[in-house]
């Protein structure tokens, strides 16, 4: 009893900054890691969040670790193979392969002891978070009920001026590009070109007139083709890519591909120079910054080329998963549930302190006016498609009701087809070397074929020869195997 009461009356002599510490212990960091740059003032942000999270009593806060785009697969790999003590792992749908690592915390056991969390999401989501040993690897990030691609995006103010209607076939598509492009070098003496989002993308707005369509070609290597029957083929040695390869040789030749697109894709400065005349990644947000840098009367339209059904590979597109080594899951997965739990949660971190870097339109129930910086641009505002949940989605004042509903409004029955990729994730382990050897080999010799640079008939068959050499039939026997096991053939 003596040693309890000078145990208890040392502890009242400790200064409160050592008792604080004691207390401390028990609060477990969760570092949050996603690819992209840090926005101005998210450190004021994180600092209100963690305000809020102690005042709510949780016993957990949050760090977020942005990774920038050019270093994010070599990091967050590093990151993973040293076991780096870090609680959540962003994981987009063309990097899903490391859902199928065995690196990612199973949920399912723990999900039970969260129902509000489960609740959140639909089964067809939950189903794209589970790999192949039906474990549940991540937690949804489903900021838009999910559209598909294959929209094409067109500047129609551009149009007009040049005197010409919306493009409806590819070859109208390629016209109007030519003649768009002309007219903006001579007004901005800037180049200006197509622009695709991702070279790795299939061009699905020009595959989606083809006569074979719907089919799924794989959008991280293009490796594979999956009809609807869920037959894998080649995708370079198909019929289709030969047509694309020819159409975008044509597109080169009228000078519509950057010569440098390879090495640097600007996709995504152009909006801001006025250079932006179509492409496969434009959004109405690319409107709003092309009338912000100075150009009032751009417009955009974004609509597919025919009518034919949309294929929908995914239903998310973006989750987030808890590294096995990470300390305590527990904690990271009652942080997702607590974030998820209210919709304060999530709009402060994706648009900020409410009051300081943003303002709720009286009247409206999802309408705000953002905060501006010094040139004009919003103050603060973090990647929704990284964490978002899209019943929590806040829009400016100038956000076009057709783009809220894009987001917000699911599909009309009979307008798309479920493929039969959706939700199945490819372990990459047993062709894990040809794997490596043929991500090489795609882009020193398909790439120049896919977007024009080379003609398809004088290159196609040392190409593909490359392509066999480094195990592309090997991988498409694999992928082919793994897919009807999925499918249960």
């Amino acid at each position: 009893m003596k040693k309890l009461v000078a145990l208890l009356l040392a502890c009242m002599m400790l200064p409160v900054s050592m008792l604080t510490a004691f207390a401390a212990e028990d609060i477990y960091t969760v570092r949050w890691v996603m690819p992209g740059n840090e926005p101005d003032e998210m450190a004021k942000v994180i600092e209100a969040m963690n305000q809020k999270m102690e005042a709510e009593g949780k016993n957990f806060r949050l760090e977020v670790v942005r990774i920038p785009w050019d270093a994010w697969e070599q990091r967050s790999n590093l990151m993973i193979n040293t076991k780096e003590d870090f609680g959540l792992l962003h994981i987009m749908a063309d990097q899903a392969s490391v859902m199928g690592k065995d690196v990612l915390v199973d949920l399912k056991p723990m999900l039970d002891n969260y129902p509000n969390l489960k609740a959140k999401f639909t089964e067809n989501e939950w189903a794209e978070a589970t790999n192949t040993k039906g474990e549940i690897v991540a937690v949804p990030a489903a900021w838009q009920v999910f559209q598909p691609l294959g929209e094409l995006s067109v500047r129609t103010d551009i149009l007009a001026a040049v005197g010409k209607e919306l493009p409806q076939t590819p070859d109208e598509v390629l016209e109007a590009g030519i003649a768009m492009k002309a007219y903006v070098e001579d007004q901005l003496g800037i180049k200006t070109y197509y622009w695709t989002q991702s070279t790795n993308y299939p061009a699905e707005w020009l595959e989606r007139t083809y006569d074979t369509y719907p089919f799924y070609v794989d959008r991280v290597t293009n490796l594979w083709k999956v009809d609807q029957e869920g037959n894998v083929t080649s995708w370079f040695e198909s019929e289709e890519f030969k047509k694309d390869a020819e159409f975008f040789f044509r597109m080169n030749e009228a000078g519509l591909i950057s010569p440098d697109l390879l090495n640097k894709n600007e996709a995504w400065e152009v909006q801001n120079k006025g250079t932006l005349i179509l492409g496969d990644c434009y959004n109405y947000g690319s409107r709003q910054a092309l009338r912000d840098a100075g150009f009032p009367e751009a417009d955009l339209a974004f609509y597919f080329l025919d009518d034919a059904e949309r294929v929908l590979p995914l239903t998310v597109g973006n989750m987030n998963g808890i590294p096995k080594s990470c300390t305590n899951p527990e904690a990271a997965l009652a942080f997702l549930d607590w974030f998820y739990g209210d919709p304060a949660n999530v709009q402060m971190l994706v648009y900020g302190i409410e009051g300081v870097h943003y303002t709720r339109i009286e009247g409206t129930e999802n309408r705000v006016e953002f905060t501006k910086d010094a040139i004009g641009g919003q103050l603060y505002y973090f990647d929704n498609w990284e964490v978002g949940y899209y019943p929590y989605n806040l829009f400016s004042e100038t956000e076009p009701e057709e783009s809220i509903a894009k987001v917000t409004t699911p599909l009309a029955e009979g307008t798309f087809v479920v493929s039969p990729v959706a939700g199945f994730i490819f372990d990459e382990t047993p062709v894990a070397t040809e794997m490596a050897n043929l991500r090489t080999e795609v882009v020193a010799s398909m790439y120049p074929i896919k977007f024009g640079y080379v003609s398809y008939e004088d290159n196609i068959d040392t190409a593909i020869a490359n392509l066999k050499a480094a195990g592309l039939d090997k991988v498409l026997a694999e992928y082919q195997a793994q897919l009807n096991a999925f499918l249960g053939k």
